[in-house]
């Protein structure tokens, strides 16, 4: 079986429970697990996924608020270098999987409720649809009885142990549903909107201000820091990556509505307030 997740959070999880919780049952040997972090619900996707766009656009995210000098990358990587890292990771990764399926035609997506883990199961339908695999999902439960406090998003919000109980949650995808979702993506493809979002269950094509709305919410009176307001504003279960909301921070100051008061090279670091 070849495992797929679509983030390191949700990879690392796996690799846990495969290693100490038995996720496999034994059949560690026969399992191949993979990180096609494509990031698929930002930017747009009428292109390549091996093309210089969407290989370049993970390091872009990653590494646009910069680090401080306390921050210190292997053999001193440049900024540049260490943003090509990531883009070569995901090619490292697609190319792995390429070979695996020759071998083996046995695919499961653990899938997430984000508009990331979605977008990656949609695009990997679209690919796999004429490539004879046997497709599989194990959705995340929204609940764990006795586990959870609160609604779960995803696999990466549980323990290493719940993937190994819940591994029976997955499902055979049948042909008709694999087109569906197919036709879904290729939908998706036209509108080549800038930003996807997971919307009452649905998957819908947005504008990259989408959430400014929440950041603009949670600006306070006076001066704060620009990562106590991204986190304050994931209090309201937005499931998005905090460095979206890094850039959209970013263009509430080009725009005039937020001021710097104080700078830093790590923008999260920084201390605005509200012009």
């Amino acid at each position: 079986m070849i495992e797929i997740g679509f983030n390191g959070s949700m990879v690392g999880n796996l690799k846990a429970a495969a290693a100490y919780n038995g996720l496999f049952k034994g059949d560690e040997g026969g399992t191949e697990i993979l990180m096609l972090e494509f990031i698929l619900n930002i930017g747009y996707i009428n292109n390549e996924i091996t093309g210089e766009y969407r290989t370049a656009l993970p390091g872009e995210l990653y590494m646009f608020s910069g680090y401080d000098d306390e921050v210190v990358f292997e053999e001193e990587e440049t900024d540049e270098e260490a943003k090509a890292s990531f883009g070569a990771g995901n090619l490292r990764q697609w190319d792995r999987f390429i070979k695996c399926l020759e071998i083996c035609k046995d695919v499961r997506i653990w899938l997430s409720h984000t508009a990331e883990s979605i977008c990656g199961m949609l695009f990997l339908c679209n690919y796999l649809e004429d490539k004879g695999a046997n497709i599989y999902i194990a959705e995340c439960p929204r609940f764990i009885p006795g586990r959870s406090k609160y609604l779960l998003a995803g696999w990466e919000m549980c323990e290493p142990e719940n993937l190994a109980e819940y591994v029976s949650v997955t499902r055979k995808v049948n042909p008709d549903e694999l087109h569906a979702y197919s036709e879904k993506w290729e939908k998706l493809k036209k509108e080549n909107a800038p930003l996807r979002a997971y919307v009452d269950d649905r998957i819908i094509s947005v504008n990259e201000d989408f959430y400014d709305f929440i950041l603009r919410r949670h600006i306070p009176d006076g001066e704060f820091k620009a990562l106590s307001l991204i986190g304050d504003s994931y209090e309201e279960d937005i499931h998005i990556a905090s460095y979206w909301l890094e850039r959209r921070v970013e263009y509430l100051i080009e725009s005039g509505e937020l001021e710097i008061m104080k700078d830093s090279k790590d923008k999260r670091k920084r201390i605005l307030r509200k012009k």
